[in-house]
């Protein structure tokens, strides 16, 4: 039941950012940029490449990363925001490629002064361990070995673990995930024009501006789950959202502290928001958070005022007046439910749930969030098929099993577990991201037109598994004539030469 299948939604995981004149206020982004997927401004390059010898087509710069991640490169003013191991958010100068800071963001990070006054003894031993970690952390940037120094980090970060469990046994029973598929970083942080907002499985939120000045930090207790939590921060009216397993909290961006608490309404323990992460609609002038598990939530207060059926892989998306969203992530992916907006937000609706007229017979489990662009659902199952649905007359317009080339056997998630990566609209083309680093870029419409194809064949050697294609899960960021792209182990810039 809970399958390999429901990590992937990772990478549903995540990019984002835009850019605004000094006059308007600036835009909140974070998770496939406002949670769409669509980058109206950008017109970015259709052709790149990256061979085994080298040859480089289209590459501005290619920068390595200190240690994997499936969180997405988000833009943020004249940097770039990524994660990297279990605790480790990461600046990176959008110029240059070169990695200005790295802060964890860590339980160790989140004590109180009370916490640390009744464990002194086990304190003074973590803030050793604290020195020894940021000393790692400040010799990556400017370094050519980032990650072999985020792999000791996080070796660090481990023996940490261990003893911040000893302060407090309670507190921190079952938290974090059941095991490490993608990190404790995995969900793509956000940005507000001013300051980023980070959040790991471990259930720690923290703030920082784009110095690396930590502005605030806390620890809430998450509900364990199997994979790992990839559901990314949401900012809205100056709150923080996040989801904690059971809860969704509202969080002020200015200084962390509570604002409301939504509960989650599940059938059972495991029916609910797994992996996806939540989106911002409009219901009027009400702004409403389409929470993970399909629910509607009133931003202002916390209301939850509309219950859905919840789901376990992808994040819901919002089309026309409809909100969508792949329920299940087992060997047949579906099915795809619908329900209509209500036409205002002060009152409990109770949603007419509709089963979409869509097989997933041959898609294998879906964890990539579907696309939605002109009346046209794009949807994308694991083996890889893509699906292109009409949301107005409930029907199929064609399926297409996609060539990403030869795939190799990997059993390593997030990976291994076939395509994970959102479709992205931008330049008026959809772009699909495979497992193993190749592009596809299609025609928008109701046939199939591949007008593009690229791959960065970058092999690597991780952990027991030398010479292996690596992976690409996380979504890529446009903006302008530039794609910025975060694979397993480089960080990549993409613009025409």
């Amino acid at each position: 039941m809970r399958r390999a299948s429901a990590i992937a939604t990772i990478t549903c995981l995540w990019a984002a950012c835009s850019v605004v004149s000094a006059a308007e206020p600036p835009a909140a982004v974070g998770w496939r940029n406002d949670g769409t997927g669509h980058f109206p401004t950008a017109t970015p390059p259709l052709t790149w490449g990256l061979k085994k010898d080298g040859a480089a087509t289209n590459i501005a710069w290619v920068t390595e990363m200190p240690y994997c991640s499936p969180s997405s490169v988000i833009s943020a003013g004249p940097v770039l925001i990524t994660t990297a191991n279990d605790y480790s958010l990461v600046c990176v100068d959008k110029k240059t490629g070169r990695i200005l800071w790295v802060r964890s963001v860590s339980p160790y990070d989140a004590a109180t002064k009370e916490e640390r006054a009744a464990h002194a003894d086990v304190f003074a031993k973590l803030d050793e361990l604290a020195r020894k970690r940021d000393d790692l952390n400040a010799k990556i940037p400017g370094s050519n070995d980032a990650f072999r120094l985020g792999s000791e980090v996080n070796k660090v970060e481990k023996d940490m673990e261990k003893l911040i469990r000893d302060t407090d046994k309670e507190k921190f029973k079952d938290t974090g995930m059941t095991w490490s598929d993608g990190g404790y970083m995995a969900a793509t942080p956000a940005f507000d024009g001013t300051c980023v907002y980070a959040w790991n499985g471990w259930g720690v939120t923290a703030c920082f501006d784009l110095k690396g000045n930590r502005k605030w930090i806390r620890f809430d207790k998450v509900r364990p789950q199997e994979h790992g939590h990839y559901g990314a921060p949401l900012l809205v009216g100056g709150k923080v959202v996040i989801h904690i397993g059971k809860q969704d909290l509202a969080l002020d961006a200015k200084t962390g502290k509570e604002i409301w608490q939504s509960d989650v309404h599940w059938p059972n323990e495991w029916w609910g928001y797994w992996y996806g992460s939540a989106v911002l609609t409009r219901i009027g002038q009400e702004e409403v958070i389409v929470a993970g598990d399909g629910s509607l939530i009133r931003a202002k207060d916390g209301v939850r005022f509309a219950k859905s059926k919840g789901m376990q892989c992808s994040s819901p998306v919002v089309g026309g007046n409809t909100v969508f969203w792949i329920n299940g992530g087992g060997a047949t992916g579906g099915p795809l439910f619908r329900f209509p907006l209500p036409g205002d937000a002060a009152r409990p609706y109770d949603p007419k749930i509709l089963t979409a007229n869509v097989s997933f017979k041959d898609t294998d489990y879906t964890c990539s969030t579907p696309l939605y662009h002109d009346g046209l659902l794009y949807i994308l199952g694991s083996k890889p098929v893509l699906i292109v649905y009409d949301v107005a007359r409930d029907a199929v317009v064609y399926q297409k099993t996609l060539d990403f080339g030869p795939l190799p056997k990997r059993g390593d998630r997030p990976y291994g577990c076939g395509i994970a990566a959102a479709p992205s609209f931008a330049g008026g083309k959809i772009f699909i991201v495979g497992n193993f680093g190749t592009t596809l870029i299609l025609e928008p419409g109701r046939e199939y037109k591949e007008v593009g194809r690229n791959t960065i064949e970058r092999r690597i050697s991780f952990n027991y598994q030398n010479d292996i294609l690596e992976g690409t899960v996380s979504n890529p960021w446009f903006e302008g004539k530039t794609i910025y792209y975060r694979a397993q182990k480089f960080l990549y810039c993409i613009e025409k030469r």
